[in-house]
């Protein structure tokens, strides 16, 4: 919970909850693609002493270049969201249209009623 005395004053006046922060989620920071072409290319070099490390890092961070840091900021990240006004549109749409073919089957399906004028004979005659 956040620390300040009226912040916490107002949350239990209004019963409400802090929810926090979310998780940490490295495909939003673009650094982090960055980090992982770095770290691919150390595997790849297999420097596995300390002398040999000195060496292997510079070439590491001379192979980023501005445009993989550049790009590293455009890569697509799938981020979960609504539809689109226009697919919500459709959505809607394709909804109603449902709705309605099952009001249709039900109708189709159902017994007469009395009220219909076809008396107490549900059968075809």
């Amino acid at each position: 919970m956040h620390e300040g005395l009226w912040l916490q004053e107002r949350t239990a006046l209004l019963q409400a909850e802090d929810g926090g922060l979310e998780p940490y989620n490295p495909d939003f920071n673009p650094i982090e693609q960055v980090f992982a072409k770095l770290k691919g290319l150390l595997r790849t070099a297999a420097a596995r002493t300390v002398p040999d490390l000195g060496h292997t890092i510079p070439q590491a961070f001379a192979r980023v270049t501005a445009t993989n840091a550049a790009t590293a900021s455009l890569q697509p990240v799938t981020i979960p969201t609504w539809p689109s006004l226009r697919e919500r549109a459709r959505l809607s749409v394709t909804s109603q249209r449902r709705a309605a073919a099952r009001m249709m089957a039900r109708e189709r399906n159902r017994p007469p009623r009395l009220s219909e004028g076809t008396g107490l004979s549900w059968g075809s005659s």
